[in-house]
């Protein structure tokens, strides 16, 4: 079965918003800037709640601009400021779910909220806090992951999953989180989460296999991490002939680009079982045009 239809899109064309880079604050409201909002929190005891809720209905577009203005560090400061105040992110808790909020908003919540939850010496209140949040734009993917991870893990990877504008970042941080989870994950366990949290296999594939072993990895994180590249396998394996080129074609042009020491997951020609891929693996090596190597 064809777990991801229709998969290949060239990374070499990306589009140019994919390849964001960090620009200076644009700030489009004439009613606040984020340091007046900031300023104006900071003395939060003496607002009533009304006035923050009309504050946070008025300006979410400009608070939750986080990696709109990553080249500013006065203004990446005012937002962490904000969502690390108790008073506005349980006031912020109360409306999120009657926010309508685009992709970018919900990215930036789940960023604000990983960033802290990486935190060392956190305040366990406020940690939890986001976490509410986070599950609040994110609950129909908590859901669907539940099944699998439980409620509790089932919240924090739907927050990881989408906490990044970059793939290669969001596959990293979902599969440290399979690595070190604490229960046992299958081959086919891991599968199903990939099914639910990727429509495209591109990345995930390409951005995986870029990824090695850690040392002092537990007895428990190997297994992990070697089911992981079962289920990457699996994944490819289900597929047309025609999409497996074209993902394997990426996965070898993103090689060919790096050209520095590197080290692979694993060498997919040791995956000899698996005789489709091996064929093709050989006919992209062929190709006279491209020069491309698959270790």
């Amino acid at each position: 079965m064809n777990l991801f239809p229709s998969l290949a899109e060239l990374i070499k064309n990306k589009k140019d918003e994919e390849l964001y880079e960090p620009r200076a604050p644009i700030f489009r409201s004439v009613e606040y800037q984020l340091s007046t909002i900031v300023e104006k929190i900071s003395n939060i005891d003496n607002l009533n709640e009304e006035e923050i809720k009309n504050i946070i209905v008025r300006q979410h577009q400009m608070i939750l601009n986080y990696d709109l203005f990553l080249a500013s560090e006065k203004s990446r400061g005012y937002a962490q400021k904000l969502f690390t105040n108790k008073r506005f992110l349980q006031i912020f808790l109360q409306i999120v779910g009657f926010l309508q909020l685009p992709k970018d908003e919900v990215i930036c919540i789940n960023k604000l909220a990983y960033d802290y939850y990486i935190t060392s010496n956190k305040d366990s209140e406020i940690s939890d806090l986001l976490l509410q949040i986070s599950y609040q734009i994110n609950n129909v993917l908590v859901i669907r992951l539940s099944g699998k991870l439980g409620m509790n893990g089932a919240r924090v990877l739907s927050m990881i999953a989408n906490s990044s504008f970059k793939d290669e970042k969001n596959v990293h941080r979902i599969n440290t989180f399979l690595v070190r989870y604490n229960y046992e994950l299958s081959v086919q366990d891991i599968i199903d989460i990939y099914c639910i949290l990727f429509e495209r296999f591109t990345h995930l594939f390409v951005y995986s296999m870029l990824e090695s072993k850690q040392p002092n990895m537990t007895e428990v994180q190997l297994r992990h991490f070697d089911n992981i590249s079962l289920a990457l396998l699996a994944i490819l394996d289900s597929m047309t002939s025609a999409d497996i080129k074209k993902i394997l074609y990426d996965y070898a042009f993103i090689l060919k680009l790096m050209r520095t020491n590197f080290s692979v997951r694993f060498s997919l020609k040791s995956a000899k079982s698996y005789k489709r891929i091996q064929e093709i693996i050989k006919e992209i090596e062929l190709d006279p045009i491209d020069t491309l190597i698959i270790p």
